[in-house]
């Protein structure tokens, strides 16, 4: 595995893997599945432009994973794994390099009902703060946030 910063020419694969790895957790309402792979493409420019830092993972020239930060506030913005590429521990590698570049603290978000991803999260040190319902998305949201140890 290959893990590197994205170039435009990436943004396809990692829309793809985005919206995949999504509708593999199963919390899909009306307003996610109006979002099509073509949708999320057109976001990544603007979202770099806004101060995104964008990485992939690559396996044999195919892009297996994506994790999207933002490094001025600290925040762990996006991190998915293709669903065929699950369980070999691609997240896990791209949480370590999301920790090189924020080595001190780093918040997230979550789908508050994606409990994989929230007992992965805590297994990994993150510490809920707060449940909070998100009206553009119609759902509950989970804050976490990780503190290096002192």
């Amino acid at each position: 595995m290959i893990l590197r910063e994205a170039t435009e020419e990436d943004f396809d694969a990692v829309a793809r893997v985005w919206k995949e790895s999504w509708i593999s957790i199963g919390n899909n309402n009306e307003i996610d599945d109006a979002v099509t792979v073509a949708d999320l493409r057109a976001r990544i420019p603007g979202r770099i432009a806004g101060g995104w830092s964008l990485f992939v993972a690559e396996n044999q020239g195919r892009i297996d994973a994506m994790l999207a930060i933002e490094r001025a506030i600290n925040h762990l913005d996006q991190v998915f794994v293709a669903p065929s590429a699950q369980g070999r521990g691609l997240g896990s590698a791209l949480l370590a390099h999301a920790r090189s570049l924020m080595p001190e603290e780093m918040w997230l978000s979550t789908a508050a009902n994606n409990t994989r991803a929230r007992e992965w999260y805590e297994r990994e040190g993150f510490v809920l703060e707060k449940i909070e319902h998100n009206p553009k998305f119609d759902r509950d949201v989970a804050y976490y946030r990780w503190r290096a140890a002192a």
